[in-house]
C-alpha cells in the first residue's frame, strides 16, 4: 500500500484473520481493505475513519475504533463492530467512547464473550454481548502522580485469566 504522502491511501491499524487476511485500516479512502495470503486486495468495506482494526479469530467479526486523525491528542471516536465483507458488510453495533482511548487496543478472546481493551490517557474494557457492545469498566490505569498516565501498546495473554 502506497504510504499517506501520495494520498491514495494512509494505512492505519491492521489485524490478521483466521484465513491469514491481512485486513487494514485506510483513512484516506475510509475503508477497511482485506489483503489475502497472495497479497491481492479481496474487498474492502466503508467506514468512516477506520484508526485502529481488530478482528476476532472466532467468529470473523471486525472491530474497528472510528477516530478522525488529528495531530496531537486523540480526539473522541467510537467502536463499531462489522460483520461481513465488502459489498455484504454491516456496522452491526456501535458504542461511543469516551476521552482519549482507542490509541491502543487488544481483543481478549479468552473468555466467555469477547472483550476488547482501550487504551490511551485512560484504560477501558468492553465486552461484545452480542446484542449489544457494553464498557464493563473504564479508567483501570494508576492514577499514582508518579506512574505513567498514558498508555500507548499492548496485548493480551491468551494463558493468563482475567475477571471482572
Amino acid at each position: 500500500m502506497p504510504s499517506a504522502w501520495d494520498k491514495k491511501t494512509a494505512a492505519a491499524g491492521l489485524d490478521v484473520d483466521a484465513e491469514g487476511n491481512v485486513l487494514v485500516g485506510d483513512l484516506v479512502n475510509q475503508e477497511v481493505v482485506r489483503i489475502g495470503p497472495d497479497g491481492k486486495k479481496h474487498s474492502a468495506t466503508k467506514v468512516a475513519w477506520p484508526d485502529k482494526v481488530l478482528v476476532s479469530r472466532r467468529s470473523g467479526a471486525v472491530y474497528v475504533v472510528s477516530r478522525r486523525v488529528s495531530r496531537g491528542a486523540l480526539p473522541a471516536a467510537e467502536l463499531v463492530r462489522i460483520t461481513g465483507s465488502g459489498a455484504d458488510a454491516k456496522i452491526t453495533r456501535r458504542i461511543a467512547l469516551e476521552g482519549s482511548v482507542g490509541g491502543a487496543c487488544a481483543l481478549d478472546e479468552t473468555g466467555p464473550v469477547p472483550a476488547l481493551w482501550l487504551a490511551g490517557c485512560q484504560l477501558i474494557r468492553v465486552e461484545d454481548r452480542g446484542l449489544d457492545l457494553v464498557a464493563t469498566g473504564k479508567d483501570f490505569l494508576n492514577r499514582d502522580r508518579q506512574a505513567i498516565t498514558f498508555l500507548g501498546y499492548m496485548d493480551v495473554d491468551p494463558k493468563r485469566s482475567w475477571s471482572m
